[in-house]
């Protein structure tokens, strides 16, 4: 009589590694999942990306925050890497876990200049439009 292997239950239930579902999402420390604005400063290191482990870390300022679909919790940014002095020496297009990016320097709020208000007199008209004569009491010599 032929002997038939059977697999063992582990073998026969072995979950796919692709679609395999993500098991956190959150950082660690803060229990938080950073969502990464134009603007940021980041520190992305090997929590981030392993590409961005030990001395591969990188300072980097946001400038698009990429919309193309990808895998949960991930995100393509893109931006500059900055020196120590804050000054930027590559653009970069990088793919990062967002629970692994640590904020340095948050976006500064838009600024948003106001007008002075104009001078309305009591025709409605602004004084700037309103066309009058320049008459001078005294005359040059």
């Amino acid at each position: 009589m032929p002997v038939r292997f059977s697999p063992t239950p582990e073998l026969r239930q072995a979950p796919d590694p692709i679609s395999r579902p993500v098991t956190s999402t959150t950082a660690p420390a803060t229990g938080r999942v950073m969502d990464p604005t134009p603007g940021d400063v980041l520190h992305v290191g090997a929590t981030a990306s392993v590409q961005f482990g030990g001395d591969r870390s990188l300072t980097f300022r946001v400038i698009k925050v990429g919309d193309r679909p990808t895998y949960d919790g991930w995100v393509w940014l893109t931006g500059y890497v900055l020196d120590r002095a804050g000054n930027a020496v590559a653009r970069r297009e990088i793919f990062v876990l967002r629970a692994g990016l640590k904020l340095l320097v948050p976006a500064a709020a838009p600024v948003t200049r106001r007008t002075p208000p104009t001078v309305r007199n009591s025709a409605g008209r602004s004084g700037a439009s309103r066309k009058t004569p320049i008459t001078t009491s005294r005359r040059l010599r």
